[in-house]
Formats: C-alpha cells, structure tokens, sequence
C-alpha cells in the first residue's frame, strides 16, 4: 500500500505533478515541496484517528478501527488535538457566553418591566 498508493501521491514532481516513478523525459524529477512528507505508519495512524475524532466518531470507534487493546491507549497516544480546535472551541464557548448574557438581560429587563407595571 505505502509504495504503490502512497507514495505515488505525496511524491509529485512540481514541474509535471507525475509520480516520481513515472518517465520524466524532458526534465529532471524535482519533488513538489508543497506536498505532506510520508513520516511513517505511527505518524499515519495518529493523523487517523485525529481525523475520526474530529469527526465526530467516538473514540471505542477508533481504538477497533486501530485495534487497540484499550481505548486509554487511543486516547492517550493517538488522538491529538490541533491548535486551530482549541481556537474554535474557545470561539463557540465565548459566542455562547454572549447568548446566555444576552438572553440573561433580556429576561432582567422583562422583569423589570412587570415589577414596575
């Protein structure tokens, strides 16, 4: 699978985008540097189970996809969160801060309102 599938696509000449395998007749094979740089099963199986996460798949999902013997070593080992996740779930959390203060006043003026009728 690694040569015959993987390779092929993440080593691409940046002059013709063929495989570095294939027949480069009229220039040499200069890889393209903007492809992801293969760096091994573990780090394949890692971005994986990253991948599944977010997702959405449960992480029981992941440790058989991985055939784990617990999903603690899933957990602990493979699923990594990424910088811009910890962005995003600090963006949802403050928009949703500012709904509840929001509605919160609403609800205050509303009562407000009928304790002075």
């Amino acid at each position: 699978m690694l040569g015959s599938v993987i390779l092929p696509v993440l080593d691409r000449c940046v002059v013709c985008g063929k495989a570095e395998v294939d027949e480069h007749k009229d220039h040499e094979y200069k890889r393209d540097e903007s492809r992801p740089q293969w760096r091994g099963w573990h780090a394949f199986r890692r971005g994986l189970s990253t991948r599944l996460h977010d997702m959405g798949k449960d992480d029981h999902t992941i440790k058989m996809i991985l055939r784990h013997s617990s999903v603690q070593v899933t957990q602990q080992s493979y699923i990594k969160g990424l910088p811009e996740q910890a962005l995003d779930a600090m963006a949802d959390l403050d928009a949703e801060q500012a709904e509840l203060v929001q509605k919160r006043d609403k609800t205050s003026a509303k009562q407000e309102k009928q304790l002075v009728n």
